[in-house]
């Protein structure tokens, strides 16, 4: 009897797996701790015809513990007035922890923050979702 080779079973390339990532918010994000950042989206594209440029979205999701709180901080940032704009990075690991792929986003601006919703019937984890748009990405390798 024969066994059916899949994918798996070809040893010629390693697969990106969604787990294995690690992003770095800068100031004044970056006391958000990257084990906090439980999801992001690699950077989408948009051409915005009015200006000419092409608009990467980046989508950040972190639980919110107690103390500190990323809802506080987040808050804070957002009704400073000064739509924050920072340099963060998302790298994505291989199976020995070694970085595959970099993206390097520049000026990235906070637009969105959605804090999430509250059920009495359901425990798992809050969290907060941030979207941030920037003209300045780069995937480095």
């Amino acid at each position: 009897m024969t066994q059916q080779t899949g994918i798996s079973d070809f040893k010629g390339y390693e697969i990106k797996k969604r787990n294995r990532f690690v992003v770095t918010l800068g100031s004044p994000l970056d006391c958000i701790a990257t084990d906090l950042i439980v999801e992001v989206t690699r950077p989408s594209s948009e051409y915005n015809h009015n200006t000419g440029e092409t608009e990467w979205t980046i989508v950040v999701k972190a639980v919110d513990p107690v103390a500190p709180s990323v809802a506080r901080k987040v808050y804070d940032e957002t009704r400073s007035g000064s739509m924050m704009k920072m340099d963060m990075k998302i790298e994505l690991l291989g199976p020995c922890e070694d970085v595959v792929e970099v993206w390097q986003i520049r000026e990235a601006e906070l637009f969105r923050a959605d804090f999430g919703s509250l059920n009495k019937n359901d425990d798992s984890n809050l969290t907060v979702t941030m979207e941030f748009v920037s003209t300045d990405v780069k995937l480095l390798y």
